[in-house]
């Protein structure tokens, strides 16, 4: 295994742009040896006659399908906004 220490977190944190203090830095350097250590654990395990998952509970397509359908009360969608006109309604400018 490759040493994990505060120059691996250093240098994972620049490549991700942020800042981490110094204590910061030597707490993810453990917590990344153990993460390691717990991927190498898993590693060992022989899967061979395990078929790939990508979901353990078996559920799929829980969702519905997308049906189109005519609101029927717009005065409630006019309710939710401060403002509007001719139909429209007006949000602050987003671009210059």
């Amino acid at each position: 295994m490759a040493k994990i220490n505060t120059d691996t977190v250093e240098y994972i944190t620049s490549l991700a742009r942020i800042e981490l203090d110094e204590s910061k830095s030597q707490e993810y350097a453990k917590d990344l040896v153990q993460i390691v250590r717990f991927i190498e654990k898993i590693n060992q395990l022989d899967l061979t006659n395990i078929p790939p998952s990508f979901n353990p509970h078996g559920a799929s397509d829980v969702y519905r399908d997308d049906q189109a359908s005519k609101f029927e009360d717009i005065q409630l969608i006019w309710k939710n906004f401060p403002r509007s006109a001719d139909n429209l309604i007006k949000i602050p400018k987003v671009i210059e």
